[in-house]
């Protein structure tokens, strides 16, 4: 049932979902005292209360930033990760479609190098739910400039997964939700307009996960270098404390932006 009070008609609209509940709904009423002319009685569709969230299958099948992806570690494990966003690779004779996800989020965790791990959405359980298959992912180096002794290096812990054929994919767009939530919008999504220029402390940033939803984040330090597991660097990051909402395990790879 829907109610809504027409104060320049002097009315009360009342919505409900069948025909026999019409005359009940009037009687109920005029029983209160409401003039029976002050009412409006019509049957009405039922509200279906959307429940979307970024761990479900993307809306329509169609991927864009913030989702869930997953790859399978055994028969009964999987690793759940967010999907980055959608980039085109091109050149002068050839473009492949894909996805930037965490490096660590692949089966060599961080190894580093491709071993074309398989990526679904929104998970392993069916093989039509396979979206892509890891196709950039560069190794650790102890020659990078910069990289301290005995370490070894990289400059991002990002890696390119290219689409598998007819996954359907939504250049520029990443879902959107609230700070805190992972309840998707179904009416309203981030598009994304450019490359923002290099982050400044203070700046407010936004980062997108699966699990916690939106978060919100002020840059405390550009141009650090992060101790990773296994005698890793990740060289040149860029930190930032949360301001609203959480960041946790699943949300590695999610999209990080600012809005504008």
């Amino acid at each position: 049932m829907s109610t809504d009070l027409q104060e320049a008609k002097n009315r009360i609209e009342v919505g409900v979902d069948s025909i026999d509940a019409v005359a009940e709904t009037k009687a109920s009423l005029t029983s209160r005292g409401v003039p029976s002319d002050a009412i409006v009685v019509d049957v009405r569709e039922r509200l279906v209360f959307q429940s979307h969230t970024l761990k479900d299958r993307a809306t329509g099948s169609v991927l864009q930033g913030g989702y869930k992806i997953a790859r399978k570690i055994d028969e009964k494990t999987d690793a759940a990760c967010t999907f980055g966003f959608n980039v085109f690779r091109s050149g002068p004779t050839w473009g492949e479609a894909g996805f930037i996800t965490a490096g660590h989020c692949t089966e060599d965790d961080w190894d580093g190098g491709v071993d074309h791990t398989k990526f679904y959405q929104p998970d392993p359980d069916d093989i039509t739910n396979l979206v892509g298959k890891e196709k950039i992912d560069p190794a650790f180096s102890p020659s990078l400039k910069g990289c301290p002794d005995e370490m070894d290096c990289r400059w991002s812990d990002s890696a390119f997964v290219r689409f598998t054929s007819g996954a359907y994919w939504n250049l520029g767009k990443i879902a959107k939700t609230a700070i805190g939530s992972t309840i998707v919008s179904h009416s309203y999504n981030y598009r994304v307009v450019g490359v923002a220029p290099l982050p400044t402390v203070g700046q407010t940033v936004y980062k997108g996960g699966q699990t916690n939803g939106l978060a919100s984040a002020a840059v405390s330090n550009t141009c650090i270098n992060y101790d990773a597991p296994e005698n890793r660097v990740l060289l040149c990051q860029t930190d930032a404390f949360l301001t609203g909402g959480r960041s946790g395990k699943g949300d590695s790879g999610g999209p990080v932006f600012k809005i504008t």
